[in-house]
């Protein structure tokens, strides 16, 4: 990942790039089309028209908080599951979809949300081809003082700080999922990257983490 200069660097070199906000915008203060998957892609569309470029990726941040026209919010959800899967058909490119977890995942030992997790909606597990659960112990445990993670069948406590990430993998279509990594996060830049250990010998990304 690149680092904090070199990202405001670019920024700043490529202010005059086309930037689409699709939703209701607050700087003119104007009511602008609804954030819906359909207008989603009619907006990709007149991108890819008008300046040539079109998406490698697709990020929904997030899902809860698509508009689906005439459904209750709970069965919103489902549907905007199934829109969003036909949305990364048409465009043919990867789409990454965020959602909040359920209450119920706090009641957990590892806190960390699995399949049956995501608010309002099974729809989203069952059309996903991989499913991430995240957490930052740093704020789902704050009064623990380190988590353990098991390095060549070995436990390891990792300091508890503002740093640490751990994902696991829930669900890998084709394959075994239930693995979980302890990542290193940096919070002022959402950069995500691999954790190492003092000697940098190892990568803790690799690492199973103790349950």
């Amino acid at each position: 990942f690149p680092s904090h200069d070199t990202i405001v660097s670019k920024a700043v070199a490529r202010v005059a790039d086309p930037l689409y906000v699709i939703g209701r915008g607050v700087i003119y203060r104007q009511k602008q089309a609804d954030l819906t998957f359909e207008n989603v892609f009619k907006s990709i569309e007149a991108m890819e028209s008008k300046f040539g470029v079109r998406p490698a990726l697709l990020i929904i941040d997030y899902i809860q908080n698509i508009i689906i026209p005439k459904k209750e919010r709970r069965d919103m959800v489902s549907e905007a599951s199934i829109q969003a899967k036909d949305l990364a058909k048409r465009l043919a490119c990867p789409l990454m979809v965020l959602a909040q977890a359920g209450r119920q995942v706090d009641a957990t030992d590892s806190k960390i949300p699995g399949l049956a997790d995501c608010q309002w909606s099974s729809q989203l597990e069952q059309d996903a081809t991989k499913v991430y659960g995240l957490m930052r112990p740093a704020v789902s445990m704050p009064n623990q003082k380190s988590v353990n993670v098991v390095v060549n069948g070995k436990p390891m406590p990792l300091e508890n700080t503002q740093n640490l990430m751990l994902m696991q993998v829930s669900k890998q279509r084709m394959t075994k999922a239930g693995r979980r990594f302890a990542l290193y996060l940096n919070p002022a830049t959402l950069q995500l990257e691999d954790l190492s250990t003092e000697d940098k010998d190892e990568s803790l990304s690799d690492i199973v983490t103790g349950k």
